[in-house]
C-alpha cells in the first residue's frame, strides 16, 4: 500500500506486547490531511474527545494499543496524520465503532463544525491492515517513538515466497534488534481489505530515536558482509524475482499520542 506502526498504566509498547501475542492482530488506521496552520486544532479536538474514549476501552482489553502519529517526511498533498488502533479481532473493532457511535452523538455542534472545517474530508484514506509478522518489547520507551515504514510489492502469486525469504534473512537481524534494545519492534503487515493493491506489504519498525536505523543499517551490512558475495548475490536475486523493482517507498512518523500516555 503506498500511502499509509500498553496497559493504561504504562505505553505504548507494552500494550503492543500484549497485541504481538494475538496469533495476528488488526490495526485501523485513518489518515488526515489537515488544513494549513489548523494542526493544532486536530490534536487538541483528537485529545478531547477520541483520547478518553480509546483510553477507556484500552482499559477493558478491548483495544491492545492506540495512537496519533504525525509525518516527519511531507509529501506534496500527502496526509499529515493517522490515527491508529489495534484490536486482537474484530468483534472488538465492532466495539470500537460504536464507542465512536455514541462519542460523537455527544460533541457539541461547534465542535463537529470546527472539525470539518479544518480537515480536508477528500483527501481521507482508512486502511484495516493485519500483522502477519510481530516482535515488540515489553519495555516502554523514554520518549514518542518514531515509525518507519517500508512499502514493497510482491509480484502476483509470490507472497509466500517472499514471506520465506523475508523470515530468513531478514527476521533474524530485526529479532536481534529488538533483543538488544536497538529498537522497540517489528511488523509486517498486509491490507485485510484492499483498498490499494493486494500485493502490497508494509513492512515498519518502532524506535526511540533516529540514531537507532544507523543500528539497523550496521546490522544489515555485518550479516550481508559475513556471506559470501556469491550468497550475497543470491539473496538479492532471490527478492528482486518475488517483488516489483522502482515501487518501492519509505515514510516516517512520529507519535503525538500514545494510549495511557498523558
Amino acid at each position: 500500500m503506498q500511502r499509509i506502526t500498553l496497559s493504561l498504566a504504562v505505553i505504548l509498547l507494552a500494550a503492543l506486547s500484549v497485541a504481538a501475542q494475538q496469533p495476528e492482530p488488526i490495526a485501523y488506521l485513518a489518515e488526515f490531511k489537515v488544513k494549513p496552520g489548523k494542526e493544532a486544532d486536530f490534536i487538541e479536538l483528537t485529545k478531547k474527545y477520541d483520547k478518553p474514549l480509546m483510553d477507556r476501552l484500552m482499559a477493558e482489553g478491548t483495544v491492545l494499543a492506540w495512537g496519533l502519529d504525525t509525518a516527519v517526511l511531507h509529501r506534496e498533498g500527502g496526509a499529515q496524520f493517522m490515527f491508529w488502533w489495534v484490536n486482537a479481532d474484530y468483534a472488538g473493532m465492532d466495539t470500537v465503532f460504536a464507542g465512536f457511535e455514541e462519542m460523537e452523538k455527544q460533541i457539541p455542534a461547534e465542535d463537529q463544525q470546527r472539525f470539518q472545517d479544518i480537515v480536508d474530508l477528500d483527501k481521507h484514506h482508512d486502511h484495516i491492515v493485519r500483522s502477519i509478522l510481530l516482535n515488540i518489547r515489553e519495555e516502554p520507551p523514554a520518549t514518542l517513538p518514531y515509525t518507519s515504514y517500508s512499502s514493497v510489492k510482491v509480484e502476483p502469486g509470490k507472497g509466500n515466497e517472499w514471506r520465506k525469504l523475508w523470515e530468513k534473512y531478514n527476521k533474524p537481524i530485526f529479532d536481534e534488534l529488538v533483543a538488544d534494545g536497538s529498537i522497540l519492534g517489528y511488523g509486517v503487515d498486509v491490507e485485510e481489505f484492499h483498498t490499494e493493491d493486494p500485493a502490497w506489504r508494509m513492512i515498519w519498525v518502532v524506535t526511540t530515536d533516529l540514531a537507532s536505523f544507523d543500528k539497523i543499517d550496521a546490522a544489515f551490512a555485518a550479516d550481508r558482509e559475513a556471506r559470501s558475495e556469491e550468497e550475497r548475490e543470491a539473496i538479492g536475486h532471490l527478492f528482486r524475482k518475488v517483488t516489483v523493482a522502482g515501487v518501492h517507498r519509505d515514510y516516517l512518523y512520529r507519535s503525538v499520542l500514545v494510549g495511557g500516555m498523558e
